[in-house]
């Protein structure tokens, strides 16, 4: 094997292992103990965010008892302005920021607020939708009922 073939050995190896890196959460603890995860990416500015608080507060109190957890990445630079945000929208789901660095909205390729993502248990995603209507909320509810309400394959059951 020449100099060249372990070069680009090596780089495939890297360039597969980023890939295989963006299916899964960076930080699986956010999705440890729940059946499904609704990974939300958002900033105080983006208007489809707004109208994807109250929703995604109906889905938190509707479905965390099946198993949903909601976790919602605040992507603003100005965290007053996420102060004020949440002051207006009462929520009892989980926040975080995404940091200075943006690396969780880097690994998930996130280009348009919002950009969220249903979870498995094993933090893979398994949808991904861009933007927020309500019509589209409607869509994504009937995802996380039928992955909540679907039989476990005998090798997963609990």
């Amino acid at each position: 094997m020449n100099y060249r073939s372990v070069i680009l050995i090596g780089f495939c190896a890297l360039l597969c292992s980023a890939q295989a890196q963006q299916t899964v959460l960076p930080n699986h603890d956010l999705t440890k103990g729940a059946e499904l995860t609704y990974l939300d990416f958002w900033a105080s500015w983006c208007s489809p965010c707004a109208t994807s608080f109250p929703w995604m507060e109906k889905m938190n109190m509707s479905y965390q008892s099946k198993g949903l957890r909601i976790v919602a990445v605040n992507m603003d630079e100005d965290p007053e302005a996420k102060a004020a945000f949440l002051k207006k929208h009462k929520i009892s789901f989980t926040i975080i920021d995404d940091g200075i660095d943006a690396a969780t909205s880097k690994k998930f390729e996130v280009e348009t607020l919002p950009t969220s993502f249903l979870l498995n248990s094993k933090g893979e995603i398994i949808a991904r939708h861009n933007g927020f209507t309500l019509k589209s909320g409607h869509k994504i509810e009937q995802e996380i009922k039928n992955y909540l309400t679907k039989p476990l394959p005998s090798n997963e059951q609990k």
